[in-house]
Protein backbone atom coordinates (compact mmCIF):
# COMPACT_ATOMS: atom_id res chain seq x y z
CA UNK A 1 0.00 0.00 0.00
CA UNK A 2 1.34 3.46 -0.94
CA UNK A 3 2.08 5.87 1.86
CA UNK A 4 1.13 9.49 1.21
CA UNK A 5 3.41 11.93 3.00
CA UNK A 6 5.67 14.78 2.12
CA UNK A 7 8.97 13.85 0.46
CA UNK A 8 11.76 16.14 -0.83
CA UNK A 9 10.88 14.77 -4.28
CA UNK A 10 7.19 14.52 -5.23
CA UNK A 11 6.17 10.88 -5.37
CA UNK A 12 4.81 7.92 -3.45
CA UNK A 13 6.52 5.32 -1.25
CA UNK A 14 5.39 1.78 -0.61
CA UNK A 15 6.66 -1.41 0.95
CA UNK A 16 8.30 -3.80 -1.49
CA UNK A 17 9.46 -7.11 -0.04
CA UNK A 18 11.83 -6.31 2.80
CA UNK A 19 12.44 -2.77 1.57
CA UNK A 20 10.73 0.13 -0.14
CA UNK A 21 9.81 1.32 -3.62
CA UNK A 22 9.63 5.03 -4.44
CA UNK A 23 7.76 6.14 -7.55
CA UNK A 24 8.29 9.60 -9.00
CA UNK A 25 8.23 11.52 -12.27
CA UNK A 26 11.26 12.19 -14.46
CA UNK A 27 11.60 14.18 -17.72
CA UNK A 28 10.81 12.11 -20.80
CA UNK A 29 13.38 11.87 -23.62
CA UNK A 30 11.36 14.34 -25.75
CA UNK A 31 11.90 17.03 -23.09
CA UNK A 32 8.26 18.13 -23.18
CA UNK A 33 6.62 15.56 -20.89
CA UNK A 34 7.35 13.28 -17.95
CA UNK A 35 7.34 9.58 -17.34
CA UNK A 36 7.16 7.42 -14.24
CA UNK A 37 10.30 6.00 -12.64
CA UNK A 38 10.89 3.75 -9.63
CA UNK A 39 13.81 3.12 -7.32
CA UNK A 40 14.24 0.43 -4.66
CA UNK A 41 16.17 0.42 -1.38
CA UNK A 42 16.09 -0.99 2.12
CA UNK A 43 15.01 2.31 3.70
CA UNK A 44 12.90 5.31 2.72
CA UNK A 45 15.91 7.61 3.02
CA UNK A 46 17.96 5.40 0.69
CA UNK A 47 15.10 5.45 -1.85
CA UNK A 48 15.05 9.25 -1.83
CA UNK A 49 18.85 9.32 -2.26
CA UNK A 50 18.59 7.03 -5.29
CA UNK A 51 15.80 9.12 -6.76
CA UNK A 52 18.00 12.22 -6.42
CA UNK A 53 20.79 10.36 -8.22
CA UNK A 54 18.45 9.42 -11.09
CA UNK A 55 17.28 13.02 -11.48
CA UNK A 56 20.85 14.33 -11.35
CA UNK A 57 21.94 11.89 -14.07
CA UNK A 58 19.05 12.90 -16.31
CA UNK A 59 19.83 16.57 -15.72
CA UNK A 60 23.42 15.85 -16.81
CA UNK A 61 22.08 14.10 -19.93
CA UNK A 62 23.29 10.72 -18.70
CA UNK A 63 21.28 7.48 -18.67
CA UNK A 64 18.92 7.34 -15.68
CA UNK A 65 20.35 3.94 -14.79
CA UNK A 66 23.29 1.90 -15.98
CA UNK A 67 22.27 -0.97 -18.21
CA UNK A 68 21.92 -4.56 -17.01
CA UNK A 69 23.06 -5.77 -20.45
CA UNK A 70 25.72 -8.47 -20.18
CA UNK A 71 29.36 -7.78 -21.00
CA UNK A 72 29.20 -10.45 -23.69
CA UNK A 73 26.27 -8.69 -25.39
CA UNK A 74 28.13 -5.36 -25.20
CA UNK A 75 31.18 -6.93 -26.84
CA UNK A 76 29.02 -8.23 -29.68
CA UNK A 77 27.63 -4.74 -30.24
CA UNK A 78 31.10 -3.24 -29.99
CA UNK A 79 32.58 -5.55 -32.62
CA UNK A 80 29.73 -4.94 -35.07
CA UNK A 81 28.85 -1.27 -34.73
CA UNK A 82 31.78 0.47 -33.03
CA UNK A 83 35.19 -1.16 -33.39
CA UNK A 84 35.35 -1.29 -37.22
CA UNK A 85 34.36 2.37 -37.56
CA UNK A 86 36.96 4.19 -35.43
CA UNK A 87 39.53 4.70 -38.18
CA UNK A 88 41.96 2.09 -36.88
CA UNK A 89 44.10 -0.19 -38.98
CA UNK A 90 42.56 -3.60 -39.65
CA UNK A 91 45.42 -5.30 -37.80
CA UNK A 92 44.57 -3.24 -34.68
CA UNK A 93 40.86 -4.04 -35.03
CA UNK A 94 41.69 -7.75 -35.22
CA UNK A 95 44.04 -7.55 -32.25
CA UNK A 96 41.54 -5.70 -30.03
CA UNK A 97 38.73 -8.14 -30.76
CA UNK A 98 40.95 -11.18 -30.18
CA UNK A 99 42.31 -9.85 -26.88
CA UNK A 100 38.86 -9.03 -25.52
CA UNK A 101 37.32 -12.35 -26.56
CA UNK A 102 40.26 -14.41 -25.28
CA UNK A 103 40.96 -12.63 -21.99
CA UNK A 104 37.89 -10.59 -20.96
CA UNK A 105 34.78 -12.43 -22.18
CA UNK A 106 35.58 -15.67 -20.27
CA UNK A 107 35.88 -13.62 -17.06
CA UNK A 108 33.13 -11.01 -17.46
CA UNK A 109 30.88 -12.62 -20.09
CA UNK A 110 27.51 -12.89 -18.31
CA UNK A 111 28.15 -10.09 -15.81
CA UNK A 112 25.81 -7.06 -16.18
CA UNK A 113 27.90 -4.13 -17.33
CA UNK A 114 26.41 -1.94 -14.60
CA UNK A 115 28.08 -4.30 -12.09
CA UNK A 116 31.55 -4.19 -13.66
CA UNK A 117 33.72 -2.18 -11.28
CA UNK A 118 37.25 -0.83 -11.76
CA UNK A 119 38.42 -3.42 -9.22
CA UNK A 120 37.12 -6.23 -11.46
CA UNK A 121 39.04 -4.81 -14.41
CA UNK A 122 42.25 -4.36 -12.40
CA UNK A 123 41.99 -7.99 -11.28
CA UNK A 124 41.38 -9.10 -14.88
CA UNK A 125 44.46 -7.29 -16.18
CA UNK A 126 46.61 -8.54 -13.31
CA UNK A 127 45.64 -12.13 -14.13
CA UNK A 128 46.69 -11.95 -17.78
CA UNK A 129 50.07 -13.66 -18.05
CA UNK A 130 51.24 -12.03 -21.25
CA UNK A 131 53.83 -9.43 -22.22
CA UNK A 132 53.53 -5.84 -21.03
CA UNK A 133 52.73 -4.64 -24.55
CA UNK A 134 49.90 -7.19 -24.85
CA UNK A 135 48.44 -6.11 -21.51
CA UNK A 136 48.61 -2.47 -22.59
CA UNK A 137 46.76 -3.35 -25.79
CA UNK A 138 44.11 -5.24 -23.79
CA UNK A 139 43.74 -2.18 -21.56
CA UNK A 140 43.14 0.01 -24.63
CA UNK A 141 40.67 -2.50 -26.06
CA UNK A 142 38.66 -2.65 -22.82
CA UNK A 143 38.59 1.13 -22.59
CA UNK A 144 37.19 1.13 -26.12
CA UNK A 145 34.50 -1.43 -25.25
CA UNK A 146 33.21 0.71 -22.38
CA UNK A 147 33.52 3.91 -24.44
CA UNK A 148 31.03 2.27 -26.79
CA UNK A 149 28.68 1.66 -23.85
CA UNK A 150 28.92 5.27 -22.66
CA UNK A 151 28.30 6.63 -26.16
CA UNK A 152 25.28 4.36 -26.59
CA UNK A 153 23.81 5.56 -23.29
CA UNK A 154 24.25 2.25 -21.50
CA UNK A 155 26.66 3.58 -18.86
CA UNK A 156 27.15 6.99 -17.31
CA UNK A 157 30.92 6.66 -17.14
CA UNK A 158 33.75 4.46 -18.35
CA UNK A 159 35.04 2.25 -15.48
CA UNK A 160 38.42 1.94 -17.25
CA UNK A 161 39.09 5.58 -16.36
CA UNK A 162 39.71 4.42 -12.81
CA UNK A 163 42.15 1.70 -13.91
CA UNK A 164 45.83 2.49 -14.34
CA UNK A 165 47.30 1.47 -17.67
CA UNK A 166 49.91 -1.31 -17.31
CA UNK A 167 53.45 0.00 -17.36
CA UNK A 168 55.48 -0.36 -20.53
CA UNK A 169 58.29 -2.86 -20.13
CA UNK A 170 61.78 -1.51 -20.60
CA UNK A 171 63.02 -2.96 -23.86
CA UNK A 172 66.38 -4.67 -23.52
CA UNK A 173 68.00 -5.01 -26.91
CA UNK A 174 70.79 -7.47 -27.62
CA UNK A 175 73.27 -5.51 -29.68
CA UNK A 176 74.57 -7.15 -32.82
CA UNK A 177 78.12 -6.53 -33.89
CA UNK A 178 79.06 -5.51 -37.43
CA UNK A 179 80.61 -8.96 -37.90
CA UNK A 180 77.37 -10.68 -36.90
CA UNK A 181 75.31 -8.57 -39.28
CA UNK A 182 77.78 -9.27 -42.10
CA UNK A 183 77.59 -13.00 -41.33
CA UNK A 184 73.80 -13.08 -41.61
CA UNK A 185 73.91 -11.07 -44.84
CA UNK A 186 76.45 -13.49 -46.30
CA UNK A 187 74.07 -16.32 -45.42
CA UNK A 188 71.37 -14.71 -47.59
CA UNK A 189 73.44 -14.66 -50.79
CA UNK A 190 71.66 -16.00 -53.89
CA UNK A 191 68.27 -15.89 -52.15
CA UNK A 192 65.50 -13.78 -53.67
CA UNK A 193 64.78 -12.17 -50.30
CA UNK A 194 68.34 -10.94 -49.82
CA UNK A 195 67.52 -7.39 -51.03
CA UNK A 196 64.94 -7.06 -48.25
CA UNK A 197 67.57 -8.10 -45.71
CA UNK A 198 70.00 -5.51 -47.09
CA UNK A 199 67.33 -2.84 -46.85
CA UNK A 200 66.51 -3.81 -43.26
CA UNK A 201 70.15 -3.72 -42.20
CA UNK A 202 71.11 -0.47 -43.95
CA UNK A 203 68.00 1.70 -43.74
CA UNK A 204 66.33 0.86 -40.41
CA UNK A 205 62.98 0.01 -42.02
CA UNK A 206 60.50 -2.17 -40.18
CA UNK A 207 59.76 -5.64 -41.55
CA UNK A 208 56.32 -4.72 -42.91
CA UNK A 209 57.69 -1.56 -44.48
CA UNK A 210 60.43 -3.44 -46.31
CA UNK A 211 58.04 -6.15 -47.52
CA UNK A 212 55.56 -3.51 -48.66
CA UNK A 213 58.01 -1.66 -50.91
CA UNK A 214 57.16 -1.50 -54.59
CA UNK A 215 59.53 -0.53 -57.38
CA UNK A 216 57.56 2.68 -57.67
CA UNK A 217 58.74 3.49 -54.14
CA UNK A 218 62.41 3.13 -55.14
CA UNK A 219 64.51 5.58 -57.17
CA UNK A 220 67.71 3.71 -57.95
CA UNK A 221 69.24 6.67 -59.82
CA UNK A 222 68.73 9.02 -56.88
CA UNK A 223 69.52 6.32 -54.29
CA UNK A 224 66.29 6.93 -52.36
CA UNK A 225 63.25 4.98 -51.25
CA UNK A 226 59.89 6.21 -49.99
CA UNK A 227 58.07 4.48 -47.16
CA UNK A 228 54.37 4.91 -47.90
CA UNK A 229 52.81 1.71 -46.62
CA UNK A 230 53.52 -1.58 -44.90
CA UNK A 231 52.49 -5.15 -45.56
CA UNK A 232 50.34 -6.60 -42.77
CA UNK A 233 48.44 -9.78 -42.03
CA UNK A 234 44.84 -9.13 -40.95
CA UNK A 235 41.64 -11.16 -40.67
CA UNK A 236 41.07 -10.24 -44.31
CA UNK A 237 44.40 -11.70 -45.41
CA UNK A 238 47.62 -10.03 -46.53
CA UNK A 239 47.10 -6.40 -47.41
CA UNK A 240 48.80 -3.04 -47.53
CA UNK A 241 48.23 -0.77 -44.58
CA UNK A 242 49.52 2.66 -43.59
CA UNK A 243 52.85 2.98 -41.75
CA UNK A 244 52.83 2.70 -37.97
CA UNK A 245 52.32 6.46 -37.56
CA UNK A 246 52.16 9.60 -39.66
CA UNK A 247 55.90 10.10 -39.16
CA UNK A 248 56.36 6.62 -40.65
CA UNK A 249 55.78 8.12 -44.10
CA UNK A 250 59.32 9.16 -44.98
CA UNK A 251 62.18 9.29 -47.48
CA UNK A 252 65.23 7.16 -46.74
CA UNK A 253 68.60 7.10 -48.57
CA UNK A 254 69.90 3.79 -49.94
CA UNK A 255 73.65 3.05 -49.78
CA UNK A 256 75.30 2.65 -53.24
CA UNK A 257 76.18 -1.00 -52.62
CA UNK A 258 72.52 -1.76 -51.94
CA UNK A 259 71.46 0.20 -55.02
CA UNK A 260 73.74 -2.05 -57.11
CA UNK A 261 72.20 -5.20 -55.64
CA UNK A 262 68.70 -3.86 -56.19
CA UNK A 263 69.49 -3.24 -59.87
CA UNK A 264 70.67 -6.83 -60.26
CA UNK A 265 67.65 -8.09 -58.33
CA UNK A 266 65.24 -6.15 -60.55
CA UNK A 267 66.81 -7.69 -63.67
CA UNK A 268 66.54 -11.18 -62.16
CA UNK A 269 62.95 -10.54 -61.13
CA UNK A 270 62.02 -9.41 -64.64
CA UNK A 271 63.36 -12.71 -66.00
CA UNK A 272 61.28 -14.63 -63.47
CA UNK A 273 58.20 -12.62 -64.40
CA UNK A 274 58.62 -13.37 -68.12
CA UNK A 275 59.22 -17.04 -67.35
CA UNK A 276 56.07 -17.29 -65.18
CA UNK A 277 53.89 -15.57 -67.78
CA UNK A 278 50.23 -15.26 -66.74
CA UNK A 279 50.93 -17.00 -63.41
CA UNK A 280 52.92 -13.98 -62.19
CA UNK A 281 51.19 -11.68 -59.69
CA UNK A 282 52.03 -8.27 -61.10
CA UNK A 283 52.02 -6.25 -57.87
CA UNK A 284 55.27 -4.35 -58.59
CA UNK A 285 56.70 -5.57 -55.27
CA UNK A 286 60.43 -5.49 -54.60
CA UNK A 287 60.27 -8.60 -52.40
CA UNK A 288 58.01 -11.37 -53.66
CA UNK A 289 57.13 -15.04 -53.57
CA UNK A 290 58.20 -17.32 -56.44
CA UNK A 291 55.34 -15.97 -58.53
CA UNK A 292 55.41 -12.30 -57.59
CA UNK A 293 52.95 -12.45 -54.71
CA UNK A 294 53.08 -10.82 -51.29
CA UNK A 295 55.47 -12.40 -48.80
CA UNK A 296 53.81 -13.56 -45.58
CA UNK A 297 55.62 -11.54 -42.85
CA UNK A 298 55.70 -14.54 -40.50
CA UNK A 299 57.34 -16.67 -43.18
CA UNK A 300 59.96 -13.98 -43.68
CA UNK A 301 60.64 -13.90 -39.93
CA UNK A 302 60.98 -17.69 -39.80
CA UNK A 303 63.39 -17.57 -42.73
CA UNK A 304 65.44 -14.90 -40.95
CA UNK A 305 65.50 -16.96 -37.74
CA UNK A 306 66.83 -19.95 -39.70
CA UNK A 307 69.64 -18.09 -41.41
CA UNK A 308 70.51 -16.18 -38.23
CA UNK A 309 70.87 -19.47 -36.37
CA UNK A 310 73.09 -20.89 -39.11
CA UNK A 311 75.20 -17.72 -38.97
CA UNK A 312 75.64 -18.18 -35.22
CA UNK A 313 73.68 -15.08 -34.17
CA UNK A 314 72.10 -14.93 -30.73
CA UNK A 315 68.31 -15.26 -30.57
CA UNK A 316 67.61 -11.57 -31.02
CA UNK A 317 64.73 -11.39 -33.47
CA UNK A 318 64.58 -9.32 -36.63
CA UNK A 319 64.14 -6.05 -34.74
CA UNK A 320 67.82 -6.34 -33.82
CA UNK A 321 68.71 -5.22 -37.35
CA UNK A 322 66.71 -2.02 -36.90
CA UNK A 323 68.38 -1.52 -33.54
CA UNK A 324 71.78 -2.08 -35.14
CA UNK A 325 71.09 0.56 -37.79
CA UNK A 326 70.03 3.18 -35.23
CA UNK A 327 72.91 2.44 -32.89
CA UNK A 328 75.53 2.73 -35.65
CA UNK A 329 73.88 5.83 -37.15
CA UNK A 330 73.97 7.60 -33.80
CA UNK A 331 77.47 6.32 -33.02
CA UNK A 332 78.71 7.78 -36.30
CA UNK A 333 77.47 11.21 -35.34
CA UNK A 334 73.88 11.20 -36.57
CA UNK A 335 71.71 13.59 -34.56
CA UNK A 336 68.69 12.14 -32.71
CA UNK A 337 66.44 14.32 -34.87
CA UNK A 338 67.89 12.96 -38.13
CA UNK A 339 67.89 9.37 -36.91
CA UNK A 340 64.29 9.74 -35.69
CA UNK A 341 63.26 10.84 -39.20
CA UNK A 342 65.05 7.88 -40.79
CA UNK A 343 63.49 5.43 -38.33
CA UNK A 344 60.00 6.89 -38.62
CA UNK A 345 59.81 7.63 -34.89
CA UNK A 346 57.04 9.99 -33.80
CA UNK A 347 59.61 12.33 -32.22
CA UNK A 348 63.29 12.62 -31.37
CA UNK A 349 62.31 11.96 -27.74
CA UNK A 350 61.45 8.38 -28.67
CA UNK A 351 64.88 7.98 -30.24
CA UNK A 352 66.58 9.52 -27.22
CA UNK A 353 64.78 7.13 -24.86
CA UNK A 354 65.45 4.03 -26.95
CA UNK A 355 69.08 4.71 -27.79
CA UNK A 356 70.32 6.70 -24.80
CA UNK A 357 73.41 4.48 -24.41
CA UNK A 358 74.46 4.92 -28.03
CA UNK A 359 74.00 8.68 -27.75
CA UNK A 360 76.12 8.79 -24.59
CA UNK A 361 78.91 6.81 -26.26
CA UNK A 362 78.79 9.13 -29.26
CA UNK A 363 79.08 12.15 -26.99
CA UNK A 364 82.11 10.61 -25.28
CA UNK A 365 83.80 10.02 -28.64
CA UNK A 366 83.08 13.61 -29.66
CA UNK A 367 84.58 14.94 -26.46
CA UNK A 368 87.67 12.74 -26.94
CA UNK A 369 88.04 13.96 -30.53
CA UNK A 370 88.03 17.59 -29.37
CA UNK A 371 90.65 16.77 -26.74
CA UNK A 372 92.83 15.09 -29.37
CA UNK A 373 92.57 18.14 -31.65
CA UNK A 374 94.05 20.15 -28.82
CA UNK A 375 96.85 17.69 -28.26
CA UNK A 376 95.35 16.62 -24.97
CA UNK A 377 94.61 13.00 -25.66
Amino acid sequence: MSRKKGYPIPGSMRRKGKGFEFRFQVPAPDGTSTRSASVYASTEAACIARAREVLARIEAELPARDSAESFDALVNTWTKTWLPHQGRRQSTVDQYETLVRVHAVPVLGSKPIKSVKPSHLRELLAGVERSASTKRSLYAALADVFACAVTDGLLASNPMRQVKRPAQAQRVERDLTATQVRDVLVATERHRWRPAMLILATTGLRRGEALGLTWNDVDLDAGLLWVRRQLVRTSKGLEWGPPKSRSGVRTVPIPPVVVAELRAHKTSQNRARLSAGPLWHDLDLVTTTDLGGMVEPRNFSRWYATIAEKAGLPDTGMHALRHYFATVAIGEGGSPVDVAKLMGHSSATVTLNLYANAIEEGQKRSAAAVARSLGMG
